[in-house]
């Protein structure tokens, strides 16, 4: 009977101390710091240039500007964003082109005829969170919404952080009327827009 009791007392022991440690370890997990910043866009240092074509052998490129924005970033990683874009300050850098037709050209795309610019002064992105390079966006232009995922990188510094990209969006949902189909294939200008990303984050 002893024998038992001394077993039994053994067992109880180490059952205690199983689960004192399960609390330990339940403890050491609840206190483990999540690292969360909100970094803002450096308007003045970030740029978004875009790539317009009737084909590949006929385009136009230039920049638009970012008015503000932020990313929320969890242990390092973007978990979200928003970004909104100064549709009047789209600019039009061809080398080819003189500078009364960049400043033309310019001009037609903030028209009616395309982005409506004086009515639709800005256009708003919000971003999900970044998974393997892949970063989810929907895109509010002219009072329609386009669902996106784009690839970007995300990289980090102490002085803050950089998100750049080169990819594609279809404006076709928006219903631009400089991109409707003409009755010239080859005049019509392509819904695709080339885009290439340099945000700036601090």
């Amino acid at each position: 009977m002893k024998i038992a009791n001394l077993i039994m007392m053994a067992g109880v022991a180490i059952s205690v101390a199983s689960c004192g440690n399960e609390s330990a370890n339940a403890d050491d997990a609840s206190n483990v710091d999540v690292v969360m910043q909100t970094l803002k866009v450096d308007t003045e240092a970030s740029s978004l240039g875009w790539k317009g074509s009737k084909s590949p052998e006929y385009f136009h490129t230039g920049e638009v500007k970012f008015t503000q924005g932020s990313v929320e970033l969890v242990d390092g990683n973007m978990a979200s964003g928003s970004f909104t874009i100064d549709m009047m300050s789209v600019s039009v850098n061809d080398e080819q082109l003189p500078d009364e037709k960049k400043a033309y050209l310019a001009g037609h795309l903030m028209s009616p005829d395309f982005f409506n610019a004086e009515a639709h002064k800005t256009v708003k992105v919000k971003a999900g969170a970044l998974e393997n390079g892949q970063l989810p966006i929907t895109i509010s232009v002219l009072g329609q919404e386009i669902k996106d995922v784009v690839p970007v990188k995300l990289v980090s510094s102490e002085e803050g952080a950089t998100l750049t990209g080169n990819f594609t969006v279809d404006f076709a949902a928006a219903n631009v009327p400089g991109f409707a189909a003409q009755e010239k294939p080859e005049e019509t200008i392509q819904s695709k827009i080339d885009f290439t990303l340099n945000v700036v984050l601090k």
